[in-house]
This record gives C-alpha cells, sequence and structure tokens, in this order.
C-alpha cells in the first residue's frame, strides 16, 4: 500500500553519459539559469516526487508531478527537458517547459481507469544524452458513484455500455435502446422494423414496412396487420397458389395445374400432342406424333422425345454398304462409318481409297496395303511377291552395301509396281578391314592402299614395321581375309595370270594376328598377290634385316635384340613353333607338331625387336612375328626363283631357321603346306 507522502525515486537508476562538475555556479551554486553548461544531471541528487498518490478515477482528479534535476554537488540544473512516460490507461500532461532556475519541472496525471499505474521521468541532453530517474506509483480508485468495471468507471444507471451492471451491454433486436435507471428499454424502433407485442425484452421483434392500407396476393404483410395475403385463397386457387401466390402453369400454355393441399402447383398433364420431355412440366414440345417406342432411320421423333433417329442399332457394312461377307480387314469393316441421314436412309464412309467407285464391286484394286473393292483379297494385282524377304542389295552385284545392307519385304511401288523396303544404312559405315566385308560400304571390299576406292582414307591398314628408310615388311606372316584362328580361308593368289586350270581368284593378302597363315602357295601367286595390294614379295636380303632386328646381329627372330637373338632356344623363357622346340599338343607323348596362328601368344619371345627406330610405335609395330618357325616364307631371288626362308614347324634343327639360312631354293611350281610368305612395301600401306 503506497501513503499519501511524497514518494522519493526508488528503483535503480541508470547513468548513460558522464561530465565533471561545471565550473560556473549559480546563485544556488549550480549553472546560471537557462544555461546547463557542462552539468551532468545525478540521479542520487534529483527527485521525483507525486501528489497525491491516491485519486479518484473521475477524469478530473489529478495528481502534480514533480521533477527536480540537480548535479552530484546537490546543485540545481535549469533548462533541461524533462520527459514523463506512463501506460495508456492515463491521461499524461508533459512539463510546459524546461526545468526552471530550481531545476524544477511540473508535468500532471489523471485517469478515469481505477488501478495503480507506474509514471516514470527522465531528462535528456543534447550533449550529455539522458537520465532515468526512475518512477513513481499511482493509485486511481472509482468515485463512489461510479462502479468500478475493470478497464472503466462507469455509471450503472446511464451507461448503455454497462446498464444496471458491469460488462452488461443494452442492445435490442430491430430497436434503438437507452439505458433508463438500469434498465434496457426502447428508444425508438430501426426502420423497417415494429414494436408489433409492445415487449421492450424482444426490441422491434416485427420486420415489416407498410406499402399499402389493403394486401395484396404477394407473401407480404402489406399493411403490416400481422397478416400475410388476406382475402387470398393461396391453399386452392391456382391463379394464387401457396405462400408466394403463384400462378401455376404460367408461361406453359399446353400445360395443365392444380393448386394442392398445402398451397402447391401440381403438374397435371400436358394438352393432346405436347410432351413434357424435359421433366419440368412446361409441355413445350409438340406438336408430335406418337408412332413407336423405338426409333427408325427416317428423320422424324417416332417416340415424341425430343430427339430424331437417336439409339439406333447401325447395320454392318455387308447390309448396309455393299462390302463382300469375305472382307475382313479393317478400311471394310470397323473403321467404316455407318451414318443415318435422316429420310435418306443409311449412308456408307469408307477410309481414303477404299470403295471409290459405283459401288465397292466397281472399284479397282490397287497396290497400297488396302483391300480397296472389299472383296477379301489385299492388293492382289500385284503378285505372290509382295511380302517376301528382300535385302538393300538385291540386283546389285553381291555384296554390294557390304556392312551397311540391310533387309526388308517387297512391299508396293504405285498403284501396280513393288520394291523392296530395306535400304543401304552408311550409319554402319566403318574402316576398312582385311575380312571380306566391305565395311565401308563403297562397294569394294577390302581394298588397300594403292586402289581408287582408298580415296576415301577407308581402306585395309596391314600390321606393317619400317625396317628401312623406305622398306616396310609385313609383322605378321601374311593370311586370307577370309581365314580365322582355326581356319586358313580359301582362294587363290592369281590376279592378272594362272596356270592351266585355275582361276583368278583375286584373293587378297593382308597381316593381321591370331590368324592361320596363307600356305600350300606357290611364288607367283605371293608375286601377284603382294603386288594387288601396292607391294612386292619380298627379297631374302629384306627378309634377313627383318630377322636380323634392330641390332643387325640377331641369329634367329627372339625378342629383344641383342645377346638374347643370338643364342638358341631355352625352354619355357624364349622359344617359336619349330619342330623340336614347341609341343602343339601336350596332351599327347612325345613332341607333336602343327600351325599356329599369326603371333600366337603360347610362344615366348618369338618376334624380332625393332623398338625404338624410326617409323615404329612402341607396342604397336615394333615387334615382326614368326619370323623363326611356324611357317618358311618364300621370298623373290630372281624371276620365278624363289627362297625359303626361317623355318616351320617342321623344321627339326634350329640351325635350319636362323636369319641367314637360304638353303631351300625353289621353283616357281612350288607349294607345301609349311610354306608361306610375306609382302614388302617401299611406301607405307597405311598411309
Amino acid at each position: 500500500m503506497i501513503s499519501d507522502a511524497k514518494l522519493l525515486l526508488v528503483s535503480s537508476l541508470a547513468l548513460v553519459a558522464c561530465g565533471g562538475k561545471s565550473a560556473n555556479s549559480g546563485p544556488h551554486g549550480g549553472n546560471p539559469p537557462g544555461d546547463t553548461g557542462s552539468a551532468v544531471p545525478d540521479p542520487a541528487q534529483s527527485s521525483f516526487v507525486a501528489e497525491p498518490t491516491s485519486l479518484s478515477a473521475d477524469g478530473n482528479d489529478a495528481a502534480t508531478l514533480t521533477v527536480t534535476v540537480r548535479d552530484a554537488a546537490g546543485s540545481p540544473i535549469p533548462g533541461v527537458t524533462v520527459m514523463l512516460t506512463a501506460p495508456s490507461q492515463v491521461v499524461l500532461v508533459q512539463p510546459g517547459s524546461p526545468t526552471n532556475a530550481d531545476g524544477v519541472a511540473v508535468g500532471y496525471v489523471t485517469s478515469t481507469v481505477s488501478g495503480a499505474r507506474v509514471v516514470a521521468a527522465a531528462v535528456g541532453s543534447l550533449t550529455l544524452g539522458s537520465v532515468t530517474f526512475g518512477s513513481v506509483t499511482l493509485t486511481f480508485t472509482c468515485p463512489t458513484w461510479l462502479a468500478d468495471c475493470g478497464d472503466v468507471c462507469a455509471d450503472l444507471l446511464t451507461d448503455i455500455g454497462h446498464c444496471g451492471a458491469c460488462n452488461t451491454p443494452c442492445t435490442l433486436d430491430g430497436a434503438v435502446p437507452w439505458c433508463a435507471a438500469g434498465t434496457c428499454v426502447i428508444d425508438h424502433c430501426q426502420t423497417g422494423r415494429v414494436d408489433w407485442d409492445g415487449l421492450p425484452a424482444n426490441g422491434c421483434e416485427m420486420t415489416c414496412t407498410k406499402s399499402a392500407d389493403i394486401d395484396t396476393c404477394n407473401g407480404v404483410d402489406d399493411n403490416c396487420s400481422g397478416e400475410v395475403d388476406e382475402g387470398f385463397s393461396t391453399q386452392a386457387d391456382p391463379r394464387h397458389c401457396g405462400a408466394a401466390c403463384t400462378p401455376c402453369g404460367e408461361g406453359f400454355p399446353h400445360a395443365r395445374y392444380a393448386c394442392g393441399a398445402g398451397g402447391t402447383c401440381a403438374f397435371a398433364g400436358c394438352q393432346p400432342g405436347y410432351w413434357d420431355i424435359n421433366g419440368e412440366g412446361s409441355c413445350s414440345y409438340g406438336p408430335c406424333i406418337f408412332t413407336s417406342t423405338s426409333e427408325v432411320c427416317n428423320g422424324l421423333d417416332d417416340n415424341c422425345d425430343g430427339q430424331v433417329d437417336e439409339g439406333l442399332t447401325l447395320p454392318s457394312p455387308v447390309v448396309a454398304c455393299g462390302v463382300s461377307p469375305a472382307a475382313t480387314s479393317p478400311e471394310c469393316i470397323s473403321a467404316v462409318t455407318v451414318t443415318c441421314n435422316g429420310a435418306a436412309g443409311w449412308s456408307c464412309t469408307f477410309p481414303a481409297g477404299v470403295c471409290t467407285g459405283a459401288s465397292c464391286a466397281a472399284t479397282p484394286e490397287i497396290c497400297d496395303g488396302l483391300d480397296n473393292n472389299c472383296n477379301g483379297y489385299v492388293d492382289e494385282n500385284a503378285g505372290p511377291q509382295l511380302g517376301q524377304a528382300c535385302a538393300s542389295d538385291d540386283g546389285k552385284p553381291s555384296g554390294a552395301d557390304g556392312a551397311c545392307r540391310t533387309t526388308g519385304f517387297w512391299v508396293c511401288n504405285g498403284s501396280n509396281g513393288l520394291k523392296c523396303s530395306a535400304v543401304k544404312d552408311s550409319s554402319h559405315a566403318t574402316q576398312e578391314i582385311a575380312d571380306g566385308i566391305d565395311n565401308d560400304c563403297d562397294g569394294v571390299i577390302d581394298e588397300t592402299y594403292n586402289m581408287a576406292a582408298a580415296a576415301d582414307g577407308n581402306f585395309v591398314k596391314p600390321a606393317v614395321t619400317q625396317i628401312g628408310p623406305s622398306l616396310w615388311i609385313y609383322t605378321y606372316e601374311a593370311s586370307r581375309a577370309s581365314a580365322s584362328a582355326t581356319t586358313p580361308g580359301s582362294g587363290n593368289g592369281y590376279f592378272t595370270s594362272a596356270p592351266a586350270g585355275k582361276t583368278l581368284d583375286h584373293t587378297l593378302p593382308t597381316s593381321v594376328s591370331d590368324r592361320l597363315p596363307w600356305t600350300s602357295v606357290t611364288g607367283p601367286e605371293v608375286d601377284q598377290a603382294c603386288a594387288a595390294i601396292g607391294g612386292r614379295t619380298c627379297s631374302p636380303a629384306d627378309w634377313t634385316t627383318a630377322c636380323k632386328a634392330k641390332s643387325g646381329t640377331c641369329t634367329w627372330g627372339y625378342d629383344p635384340a641383342g645377346a638374347v637373338c643370338t643364342t638358341g632356344y631355352v625352354a619355357g623363357t624364349k622359344f617359336c613353333n619349330l619342330a623340336t622346340t614347341y609341343d602343339f599338343n601336350a596332351g599327347l607323348a612325345g613332341i607333336q607338331n602343327g600351325l599356329l596362328p599369326t603371333g600366337s601368344t603360347t610362344l615366348l619371345s618369338c618376334d624380332a625387336d625393332w623398338s625404338g627406330t624410326t617409323g615404329n610405335t612402341a607396342g604397336v609395330d615394333d615387334r615382326i612375328f614368326d619370323l623363326t618357325g611356324n611357317v618358311r616364307e618364300l621370298t623373290l631371288v630372281a624371276a620365278n626363283q624363289y627362297a625359303l626362308m626361317g623355318g616351320s614347324f617342321m623344321t627339326d634343327l634350329e640351325q635350319g631357321a636362323t636369319c641367314s639360312f637360304t638353303f631351300y631354293n625353289v621353283s616357281q611350281d612350288f607349294a607345301f603346306r609349311d610354306a608361306g610368305f610375306r609382302c614388302c612395301f617401299n611406301t607405307d600401306p597405311r598411309l
């Protein structure tokens, strides 16, 4: 409980800005009047007093708020602005001017709301900031003639918001009320409302605006008598039926209506020849003569339901359109639209090109994938080849489209012709390789760099190794394009001339790994086959150079060049396919002999080392395989004279397979199963 005595500031005070004591003092030891100088308000020396602290909450009783501002020496500070703050329930009057010569500023506070309220005071300075002096608590109490209604002091006898009791608003339906001696009563009715029963409690309960002295039948109490449509028989008269005085059947001249019990219009049927097809009792459809419950295609509404020729069962095209019963194609059955054209009867719409004549039977058949005359046969005019399999190069030389060859079927080409649906697919064209297929799809199989077809850059690029400034030799023993790892392929190497009884097979040689070498070949075959690809038959000197490797000192075609290639084979370390150094079938007793594919990985170090030499790429073309063993190789000594080099899988002595061994000279007719060849080139056949 706060006493009536002056309240000094009790809350903690915060000094926001600080400074020293002023050197200039007024008559009271402070600053001259109107000059704050550098004096700093001191909360401890200043005071904030409210008188009185208990007030009546009548809006008139006011408390005087006195703020005295002093510095640390207790000297008053004049000319400073004091700011008061308080909650919204009070009316606060700020000091009318800054502090006077005694450092005093005075404000006031009133309220119409009871309760304790806290008022705070603060001093502001442009240079020194502000000081909050604290707060005082004031207690407002409602006067005895007013009731304390929490947030307001109210006169319960007259206050329309607190009529007779706090928080009891005076409201009456349809009326403008007032509070008379604490009772809510009607002052007057709102426009359009009537206090028909004279009881204030339910307000102006009747909504009515008087528009006539006598009622008309309109569902309204026109004369505000309390009765609606008095004088009218709204329960039986179809002209004024029900509370809305509805004229039954108005706007429906062909409908019959009655006013039934409860004042409801009742539909009583239509005049003859008219029909209530929409179920709304209008009888607006007609005149219409009913002839059948089911419609027929005649352009009439046979069942008088508002629709003509609806719900018909469509006849089949065989019945309505002249289609043969044998026809089953969609264009003659499911794709035909049968339509009722009213009085004209049924009509048929066929897909384009079908039954275009005076009738289906009169329509000529054409090759278009349709049964044009709907007789049950499709494109019978095109002949039996239609639909048979074909290829894109049918009619061209065999294999003309090569890898780009596709297959398809014979299809229509115009009204009466045929063509193959397959076309050459050039997206399958790739680099030409020696496989007996036209890989680049240019019409030439396995063409080499010296042929006209190689102009596009796609030609067979055999594996070769450069062994001299203008000398290249097959990296592998020659094989046919049709060869595999298990079969040698077929075809001879004659291109320009052949012995009696031999054909010119034009078989091209190539240099590829993992193929059985081309053996049982004659010297002239080798000459012609190598010449056909832009090369020549290697000479003994060419072959020996290749075998002696980059060092020029090798005795056999062993890898690497140096000491290793000058000594004989070592089991499990270096060996080639000779009769005594390689067992072709370890599963049988003794050493078995046989022909291996080119560059076989079952051999060890069986290649001449040309690594690091000009024109050769490591791991690509810097090794020449099988110069020792596998097959003896034909070399050209002179016209129609040949030397066999290198030994074979049938050679018993390793000395008979050295790089320089040229003991075996043969004629142009010689051919044997262990003799093959390589081609040599004066230019790189890969460029």
